[in-house]
């Protein structure tokens, strides 16, 4: 299977043109789709890694292809550790369930929610939400 992954880009760094190619693809050719760090954190120094909020995202065409809802201003249950949803290539790593991925202080990661037809991979610990 083919991905594409973007990591600390906000959708506003595409093209109107770009956004419809990455949806299409998505969409009609059946790539995967990687978002790396999108967070609810507010624009502070640097825009292209501190303004990669889930609203933007949420405006974009890209977002329809998405195989998950963003909830704003709703956060997972804090605490590290992800567990196994689906036995993938995407969670086939040594010891997966042992990382402290996530967030131990008040607030844990961003909510999602898987859409109908997506594979979830893994779920937060804490929580049970996925991830």
């Amino acid at each position: 299977m083919d991905v594409i992954q973007l990591m600390f880009s906000p959708p506003w760094v595409f093209s109107d043109e770009q956004q419809n190619w990455i949806h299409d693809s998505i969409y009609e050719d059946g790539l995967g789709l990687v978002l790396v760090h999108m967070g609810w954190q507010p624009c502070l120094t640097d825009p292209m890694l501190y303004c990669n909020r889930p609203e933007d995202w949420m405006n974009s065409v890209i977002y329809k292809a998405w195989p998950m809802d963003v909830f704003i201003e709703q956060s997972s249950k804090a605490g590290l550790g992800l567990t196994v949803a689906a036995r993938t290539p995407v969670v086939n790593l040594p010891d997966f369930e042992k990382q402290p991925i996530g967030f131990s202080g008040g607030r844990g990661a961003g909510l999602i929610a898987a859409r109908p037809g997506a594979l979830v991979h893994a779920k937060w610990k804490a929580g049970g939400e996925d991830a």
